[in-house]
């Protein structure tokens, strides 16, 4: 907490990588000091707590997550390459994008501590590279038998911030697969939004 002349407001620790959550902070004299300091004095003049508050001693909050659901059409998501419509009375909305297609991907931004990517698993589905906030994923979207509104892909420990997804076609399959389409529902946000391009 030292400083050579009077700093007001001065932000001596932060940490603004939190996932939304209950946390615990505390504060303790330790008696030491920097070299040039004339005394080892501990000095709390405020706090600042982003998109949340302070609790009452032993006192463990229900925090209710916000689900928001996006359907494939949302006009915030990036389509590069070939993609068609499947209508099916089981889908969300009874519709879905799907690419065959090499070089085809849907990307788009968002805020959030989690996200789900939804589809409709069948034998004729394949095998689709994820890739969120670089990091990549191999997402299987087999199944045996039909599976609507399947969640094939999520994340749900992401810190509370702005965050970037991509769905790209790989042409590859499961060996029991009968084809290696790529089919978009929809995706579930939680906590926050889709952004604007």
């Amino acid at each position: 907490m030292y400083a050579p002349s009077l700093k007001a407001n001065n932000i001596v620790f932060q940490k603004t990588d939190l996932a939304l959550g209950s946390h615990s902070i505390k504060v303790e004299f330790t008696g030491i000091k920097n070299a040039t300091a004339t005394s080892n004095i501990i000095l709390v003049d405020s706090f600042e707590i982003i998109n949340g508050n302070i609790l009452a001693t032993g006192v463990v909050p229900i925090i209710e997550p916000t689900v928001s659901h996006f359907e494939e059409y949302n006009s915030n998501i990036a389509y590069v390459g070939s993609w068609g419509i499947d209508s099916h009375s089981a889908y969300s909305e009874g519709k879905s994008n799907y690419t065959t297609t090499s070089g085809s991907s849907l990307s788009f931004s968002f805020t959030g501590t989690a996200i789900k990517l939804l589809t409709a698993s069948s034998t004729n589905k394949g095998i689709a590279t994820v890739t969120l906030d670089g990091v990549s994923y191999n997402v299987d979207m087999y199944s045996s038998y039909l599976k609507p509104k399947n969640i094939v892909f999520q994340k749900t420990d992401l810190i509370l911030g702005t965050h970037t997804i991509k769905v790209e076609f790989t042409g590859t399959k499961n060996t029991a697969a009968t084809s290696s389409i790529i089919l978009v529902d929809s995706f579930e946000i939680i906590n926050g939004d889709i952004n604007s391009p």
